[in-house]
């Protein structure tokens, strides 16, 4: 076999053939004699491993390449962090030339300016390990640097590590935008809390003389006072009122931008909230000749679960609105149930119509923005803020509901809000306020601790109307000081004062004095989630000012009756007059709780007397068979409702029987006291049964 040369020269021995083959070659000498006579050639292909060495040449200069052009800096150190080899990029990343690098150890060169675990980086290396780690250092010219380091072991052909590879990428400029980044959060946040600490302050000013104007003029309203007078006064009121409204809405949109405005879920009566709603609003659409119609589907389910607050602000803020912008003609709402989700769970539409001035379509689009109306010429002429629907759009979406708009200019505003509520049974809603009727503190002993004289005027003013026994304190200190000398039946507390605030103060008086006396805070701070703040303080109740005085009364009346201890009375063994069965001296059950939730409608009492009439003998029926099975889940969930139904009726005694029965069946034992404590509640359920059908004094509800 004859071989050609691809070309004339041969260079360490290697040939390629013109059919791309590629050999090494290597020759013996022929020694005839002790002669040199001639030489043996060896040859062997090696057309693969030439093949495969050429590749890997080219790859690694692809990625060197790509590397380069990426402007990564490519570094390798042996296993002593000696510098084998750098890049051009890696040289003008770090200021130093390649000569100035080669033989140099890393940890001498590159200097962390933080503390840095050198050590268990080159500990994991030498394990094989990968990883990215950043790095902030001085470089040559001692400017501050950062660098994102991804390393490797090195290895050699046979495989084993001789070193590290570490592919460097400068981030200094992503870490001062970082930096500035963080300065600009922080200043954001300082900003944010000098704004909300600004409005805290500005609303406990504003709030604070407004509330004695409030005060006085309602204790005015009560005087005999010339046509005049009473006109002067309504505008008064009037005016107080506007800006009040004014002073929440800025305090509402203050609270959602900063996400501390919380939404409750809690039963309630929803057509008692539509009711109350179209109260409020009926006398001001009367006084511009407006109509105020309500339309309620028949289907809602009447008890729900939600937040009746923040509902009842939204239907509110709508119907204000519509009522401010018509001129003729009217509002009507309607309440429909749009579908159902879930069994328990029902989505209603609030549909809130007028015939007024209407809205050009263009303007529509930015309708709910903040400070938002569709000339200044609107804001002269209505008044308000312009936060109104804004404040409505964040409310219902906290609420998971959704809001639109239809409007048409002079044909009037059709606004629309789907809510979804959860639905829940009667016994389940806790009534608003359970208090005696009328409304009464004869010989209630309370301590007033308010550092502002107007506002003590204002509240002893009103609380004297209602028979309490005032005594005052200026501070903290003070009140800590009548506490150990005098007891009372509730403390009224600001929390706004020198010397002893009145979070210090309630400190003091559940930890060091031990006193249980309920308090009630009444603050002018609307803004700083103080509600939370006084219930871990220890206080039982809450009240913003300016406070309406039915308000302050019906939760002075609340706290005292929720925090006086039950009382141990002996149960009669027999009916007597007038059909009731009595405690001691104290009739077996009033209708008063039901009455206030009722609000004088009959066919709802009579609703309301029904289901009781069918629920309680089928509880104590239940309840009597699971407590023969030893059904635990059904006891304590039949005990449960029993428990409710006795709350409503406002019988103590058997509301604290079916507690504890209820107690003992969660915990799962004692089923012979189980059975002793439903001995004693039976008679009691057989006697409210029977006296309900044949209760004479129903009617006068």
């Amino acid at each position: 076999m004859k071989f050609y040369k691809k070309n004339e020269s041969v260079v360490n021995d290697i040939l390629e053939l013109i059919d791309g083959r590629i050999f090494s070659r290597d020759y013996s000498p022929l020694l005839i004699d002790g002669k040199k006579r001639g030489h043996l050639w060896t040859y062997n292909d090696i057309t693969l491993a030439q093949q495969a060495q050429k590749a890997l040449i080219n790859r690694e200069e692809k990625y060197r390449g790509i590397i380069s052009n990426m402007n990564l800096g490519l570094m390798e150190v042996d296993l002593n962090e000696t510098i084998l080899f750098a890049n051009a990029s890696f040289c003008k990343m770090s200021g130093y030339s390649l000569h100035e690098l080669i033989g140099k150890k890393t940890y001498n060169l590159f200097v962390p300016i933080k503390a840095f675990a050198i050590e268990a980086t080159i500990a994991r290396r030498k394990k094989g390990l990968s990883d990215a780690y950043p790095l902030n250092f001085l470089d040559r010219n001692q400017e501050e640097k950062w660098w994102l380091i991804s390393g490797a072991p090195l290895l050699n052909d046979a495989g084993v590590m001789i070193g590290s590879i570490g592919i460097h990428l400068d981030i200094t400029h992503q870490k001062e935008i970082e930096k500035e980044l963080i300065v600009a959060k922080e200043r954001a946040e300082d900003s944010s809390r000098a704004k909300e600490e600004f409005l805290a302050n500005m609303s406990h000013e504003i709030r604070t003389p407004l509330n004695a104007i409030i005060g006085m003029a309602n204790q005015l309203t009560k005087s005999k006072l010339s046509k005049q007078q009473q006109f002067y006064l309504d505008n008064m009121l009037n005016a107080s009122e506007n800006l009040l409204v004014v002073i929440n809405d800025i305090l509402d949109i203050s609270k959602i931008e900063a996400g501390k405005l919380s939404i409750e879920h809690i039963p309630f009566n929803l057509n008692e909230l539509n009711q109350k709603v179209k109260n409020v609003n009926t006398l001001r659409a009367e006084e511009k000749g407006l109509y105020l119609k309500f339309q309620i589907d028949p289907n809602i389910h009447e008890f729900v679960i939600g937040d009746p607050h923040r509902l009842n602000q939204v239907l509110m803020n709508l119907i204000g609105n519509a009522i401010k912008f018509t001129e003729k003609g009217g509002i009507t709402l309607r309440c429909k149930a749009k579908e159902f989700i879930q069994p328990n769970k029902q989505v209603i539409s609030f549909e809130v119509s007028d015939t007024g001035i209407g809205m050009d379509k263009n303007y529509l689009n930015g309708i709910f923005e903040k400070f938002s109306q569709e000339d200044k010429s609107i804001s002269r002429k209505y008044g308000g803020t312009g936060l109104g629907l804004s404040i409505c759009k964040a409310l219902v979406k906290l609420m998971g509901g959704t809001i639109t708009i239809k409007s048409k200019k002079k044909k009037g505003t059709t606004i629309i809000v789907n809510l979804p509520f959860e639905k829940t049974q009667l016994e389940e809603v806790a009534p608003a306020i359970a208090i005696k009727t009328p409304l009464s503190l004869e010989g209630v002993k309370l301590l007033l601790v308010e550092d502002n004289e107007l506002n003590r005027l204002v509240a002893t003013s009103i609380l004297n109307d209602y028979g309490a026994v005032i005594t005052e304190a200026v501070n903290g200190k003070e009140a800590l000081q009548k506490l150990n000398k005098d007891a009372y039946d509730l403390i009224l507390m600001d929390l706004s004062m020198p010397i002893m605030n009145g979070y210090e103060a309630t400190l003091a008086i559940r930890n060091k004095l031990r006193i249980k006396t309920p308090i009630i805070a009444l603050t002018a701070n609307a803004i700083r989630g103080d509600r939370k703040k006084c219930m871990e303080a220890g206080m039982n109740n809450y009240l913003s000012k300016p406070f309406k005085e039915q308000e302050l009364v019906y939760l002075i009346q609340q706290t005292i009756h929720k925090s006086a201890a039950p009382k141990k009375v002996k149960i009669a063994t027999a009916p007597v007059s007038e059909n009731k069965m009595v405690l001691g001296n104290q009739p077996l059950y009033s209708f008063n709780t039901i009455a206030k939730i009722a609000k004088g409608n009959m066919a709802f009492m009579q609703k309301i007397r029904a289901l009781l009439l069918t629920q309680m003998p089928a509880g104590q029926l239940e309840l009597e068979q699971a407590i023969k099975q030893e059904n635990y889940e059904t006891v304590y969930a039949v005990a449960h409702r029993l428990k409710s139904n006795a709350a409503n009726l406002e019988i103590n005694s058997l509301k604290e029987l079916m507690l504890t029965i209820e107690v003992l069946a969660h915990s799962k034992k004692e089923w012979k006291k189980i059975n002793t404590l439903f001995a004693e509640a039976k008679p009691i359920l057989e006697a409210v049964v029977e006296l309900l059908r044949n209760d004479t004094s129903f009617n006068s509800f």
